[in-house]
């Protein structure tokens, strides 16, 4: 299960010009697994029941999520994949019918989970109505991930739906050839080989699982290498998603590659 929803945040995140965020309007809830969350999204309801719960009082579709800060803050957060120095359009509909309020936070992790750049703060403030709160952002050099938060502060009602990163960069391929002077692989994904090209032999190329853990290091005597899927001691990593950093000019960018 766990595995599958990743692979469709992968897929999402992956997709120039389109939402990266998963369930972005709330419509599917694990209410029918006895857990009252949504889906994609972990929130204060856990630890508060009643915190963050499931309403009809929606901006679009069937369903919008409802936070209520009573003595402590209620929040809902998600992460997706993003790309380094890649641009995005955040948008998010909230309707605060309480004077006290709350926001929206955008932080940037490392692939090792470590925050970088600086956080994007959208406050959330009074209105009987829903309200657009829109807010272009770019991932840090060696941004890996993103993460997602709206929070109601305590005694604060908060109806939130249509929450919604996009990328507004012109897509993955031109991505790529942007970056065809630093690193290349092709292909990807890949099942057996891969050929990975750098611009600069004598550089080195590191490759991280998903837990962060250093696999592969790769010294280019060329600028090239064809790299069988295996890691330092010559053992067959299995398939999944890993990712490539590779530095730079002090810039690091970081390419994921996903083995079949």
């Amino acid at each position: 299960m766990k595995s599958s929803l990743f692979i469709v945040i992968l897929c999402l995140s992956l997709a120039s010009g389109q939402n990266i965020l998963l369930n972005p309007s709330f419509e599917i809830w694990l209410d029918t697994l006895g857990v009252n969350l949504p889906l994609g999204w972990f929130t204060s309801e856990i630890n508060f029941p009643g915190s963050a719960t499931k309403t009809t009082d929606a901006h679009s579709g069937n369903f919008a999520l409802k936070l209520v800060g009573g003595d402590s803050i209620a929040f809902a957060t998600t992460t997706s994949i993003v790309r380094a120095n890649n641009q995005y359009d955040f948008r998010g509909w909230c309707k605060c019918v309480s004077y006290v309020g709350g926001s929206f936070v955008i932080n940037w992790l490392t692939i090792l989970g470590n925050p970088v750049g600086i956080p994007t703060i959208l406050p959330i403030s009074f209105s009987t109505n829903y309200r657009n709160y829109t807010r272009s952002v770019t991932a840090p050099d060696s941004a890996v991930f993103v993460v997602v938060t709206v929070a109601a502060l305590p005694q604060a009602t908060i109806y939130v739906d249509d929450v919604t990163l996009d990328s507004i960069t012109t897509g993955l391929e031109e991505d790529r050839l942007s970056k065809s002077d630093y690193l290349i692989i092709q292909p990807n994904p890949f099942k057996n080989k891969t050929m990975i090209y750098v611009s600069n032999p004598g550089s080195e190329l590191k490759i991280y699982d998903l837990t962060g853990k250093l696999v592969k290091s790769i010294s280019f005597l060329r600028n090239y290498f064809l790299w069988d899927g295996s890691d330092n001691t010559n053992i067959l990593l299995k398939p999944g998603i890993y990712f490539a950093q590779f530095s730079i000019g002090g810039r690091i960018y970081t390419h994921k590659i996903i083995r079949l």
